[in-house]
């Protein structure tokens, strides 16, 4: 008996030594060299970024102010902090002496899954000495930056305008049509192109105490969440491994044969808005240079790749000569980085279609010396500051309209910050999203339910600004179809990361 309970402790610590080995290569393992990311029960943090975010002001979603956040994914974990105007970015002033640009886009210039310090933003920064100031937001597109330009970004001193556009989803960010697809469409309070150059919101303006929309966005996979069974194997490095395996079988998947290819879309009247916002933010930044920078996403870059000659036939490359045309300087990351021969799986995160630290460096590799010359170049422009220049900006309120009022009144309330009479006078004369006849259907009814407070709400319609001179007509051409033309047709995805 003594011999066997011998051997069988002698077994017990053999496998409990063999454990603890493979844990430990395991945890340097995940340490040191795995693409993908994984931290055990004890280690890991607490996921809440979703909280961090808001959707109550004109642009739509912002960041609170003043606030941090944490976000842990399969191959990231990240810590977010905002600023006390709700920017993604350190403190930043309203004036100042020497030159700065702006940087407006979705969550890639956001920096979304990267730390601050390394994404584009901060290495045009530190290498040009310049300030330039973030002001990218996640679920943003065209009609949102231009809003978001006019009503917060333009009260800060600057001298030159960067803006981030990703053809994958910009061209329907901001679609009504196809965001009457989404079952969450009535509960956002995002801005669509509406028509005769219309800005349409699906509700009222939530309340500070409603709870955010992204809440139910995002997969919290956070320990109160999980199982009493999963919360034990998350106690150990080694369970890493499964998920690491799991996870690497499905990197960068290729787009399916149907999956929509942003660089090629194909429906003039989104090609026609898109442009058109972009040469408004232009003229409303004038006499600022403005840089339109496209940055490609991983379908894109497989169709181009796996299509030799697609590329100077994309609706990229059309508007691209429409826009400089109207005096938007424009580079095509894809582009450059083909010449580069950069591969994709050094650009992007393993389980995201986000950029990785790489991917920011490599963007900022082409973009440097062309944001460097614009600043050199440009004018010092200062413009009286307002009464709270020397203070943090007061937060953005818009008074919701009646009922009565968004069926009747064609313009929104006036709103805590309006802009003075001059910046109002350029957004009257500048061009706008195109009105398209038969584009766009007006909005219909939407039937209440008990469950659903923002369900039932009048649409809040405001005016855009008038009829743009561009319009579907001069860029029907420029929707070049790809080589599958049926195949680009945008799927509504709903319980994705951003």
């Amino acid at each position: 008996m003594q011999t066997r309970g011998k051997r069988f402790a002698l077994w017990v610590v053999l496998l409990l030594g063999t454990l603890l080995v493979v844990e430990g290569l395991t945890a340097g393992y995940f340490l040191l060299f795995a693409r993908t990311y994984y931290r055990p029960l004890y280690l890991e943090k607490i996921n809440n970024q979703h909280l961090w975010r808001t959707e109550r002001h004109d642009w739509g979603a912002w960041h609170k102010p003043s606030s941090t956040a944490s976000d842990t994914h399969n191959c990231y974990s990240v810590s977010y902090r905002s600023n006390s105007h709700g920017a993604r970015d350190r403190e930043r002033s309203v004036t100042a002496g020497t030159k700065r640009a702006v940087m407006l886009g979705d969550s890639f210039v956001e920096g979304f899954a990267v730390d601050e310090d390394r994404r584009l933003s901060n290495l045009l920064e530190k290498h040009l000495g310049m300030e330039i100031l973030n002001f990218g937001m996640t679920h943003f597109g065209p009609l949102q930056y231009k809003i978001l330009y006019e009503k917060l970004v333009k009260q800060f001193d600057h001298d030159a305008v960067i803006i981030g556009v990703l053809p994958e989803n910009d061209f329907i960010d901001n679609d009504l049509d196809f965001a009457r697809q989404r079952p969450d469409f009535a509960r956002r309070y995002i801005p669509y192109y509406g028509e005769k150059g219309k800005i349409v919101y699906p509700r009222s303006r939530p309340s500070p105490t409603e709870p955010s929309p992204f809440a139910d966005q995002y997969d919290r996979d956070n320990p109160k969440d999980r199982t009493v069974v999963q919360n034990l194997f998350r106690l150990f490095w080694v369970y890493g491994l499964y998920r690491d395996v799991r996870y690497n079988a499905s990197v960068l998947r290729y787009p399916r044969a149907g999956s929509y290819v942003g660089y090629f879309e194909t429906d003039a009247a989104r090609i026609a808005r898109v442009t058109d916002t972009l040469v408004a933010i232009r003229k409303s930044a004038s006499p600022r240079p403005v840089l339109v920078v496209f940055f490609p996403d991983y379908k894109s870059w497989d169709y181009v790749v796996t299509h030799p000659g697609a590329q100077a036939k994309s609706t990229v490359a059309h508007m691209r000569g429409v826009l400089e045309r109207h005096g938007v300087r424009t580079l095509d990351l894809l582009e450059l980085w083909l010449d580069r021969g950069l591969e994709p799986e050094d650009i992007y995160l393993p389980c995201d279609g986000h950029w990785n630290e790489a991917g920011h460096r490599a963007a900022f590799e082409v973009v440097r010396p062309v944001v460097g010359d614009m600043l050199r170049h440009a004018a010092l422009v200062r413009r009286t500051p307002p009464s709270y220049a020397r203070g943090p900006l007061p937060p953005v309120h818009v008074t919701a309209p009646s009922r009565a009022h968004s069926r009747t009144s064609p313009r929104a309330p006036a709103t805590a910050m309006s802009p003075p009479p001059q910046r109002r006078r350029l957004d009257a004369e500048g061009p706008s999203p195109a009105a398209i006849p038969g584009t766009l259907r007006p909005l219909p009814p939407v039937t209440a339910k008990q469950d659903d407070p923002g369900r039932g709400e009048t649409p809040q319609v405001v005016r855009c600004c008038p009829a743009s001179p561009l319009g579907a007509e001069r860029l029907a051409h420029a929707a070049v179809a790809p080589l599958n033309p049926h195949a680009n047709r945008p799927e509504v995805r709903t319980g994705e990361s951003p």
